[in-house]
């Protein structure tokens, strides 16, 4: 008796998992007003300075050409020959890895050299492993990465 009284309940609790469709927002990342794709109707009321707000956050971050991540610190340094000891060693970088990027920052007084684009921090700690031979005293550190190149 307590068998069959659990199939039905399967039953009826199983149709109602089909029954919502997944709605994506348009290119312009604006939730559409209504949204009709065979099995029902959808839709969403909202206020009109919600959507503003929508479009000045898309709008202010379309000009940020950046976001977080890590990096591997390959040389830090201070001195009157730092810069030229940085410019060295990124030069002699790219020519040993040519598809992973270097970067030269300057934060007074130092100069640094980073490396690569990594979105999780694993990804940097391989690549940190791989050059640890050439690259002794590297390290990960979080910094703001380039968006990935789309061949």
């Amino acid at each position: 008796m307590s068998k069959n009284i659990l199939i039905i309940v399967f039953l009826i609790f199983s149709n109602s998992i089909f029954a919502q469709t997944r709605v994506s927002l348009n290119d312009f990342g604006i939730f559409p007003k209504t949204y009709n794709k065979n099995y029902g109707k959808i839709t969403i009321v909202s206020d009109s300075k919600l959507q503003e707000l929508i479009k000045n956050h898309i709008k202010h971050n379309k000009n940020k050409p950046e976001f977080p991540g890590w990096r591997v610190q390959i040389y830090f340094g201070s001195g009157n020959q730092a810069r030229g000891v940085a410019n060295n060693i990124k030069k002699n970088f790219m020519n040993s890895y040519k598809k992973t990027e270097a970067y030269l920052l300057y934060e007074a007084p130092y100069f640094k050299i980073r490396v690569g684009d990594f979105r999780k921090r694993n990804e940097a700690l391989k690549f940190m492993k791989n050059i640890k031979s050439d690259y002794p005293n590297s390290w990960i550190v979080e910094d703001l990465i380039n968006f990935p190149k789309l061949d």
